[in-house]
């Protein structure tokens, strides 16, 4: 594999993480928008541990494995 195929894998990996962490970030906002506070600081508590196992999984689906 190439330098450049690498990072090509590598940026798109930070690209799913960027509108994974939007995504969060609007639900939260609607939660924060209807008044349900506790239920927006335990949806984005949730979702930061999942991107904690979304990352090794998104890197060796990508990048490991294509290598």
């Amino acid at each position: 594999m190439t330098i450049n195929r690498l990072f090509d894998r590598v940026m798109l990996v930070v690209y799913i993480l960027f509108l994974c962490d939007l995504a969060v970030s609007v639900q939260a906002m609607r939660f924060v928008e209807k008044e349900k506070v506790p239920e927006a600081e335990k949806f984005e508590a949730t979702m930061q541990n999942l991107i904690l196992l979304l990352v090794p999984l998104l890197c060796l689906v990508y990048i490991g494995l294509s290598t």
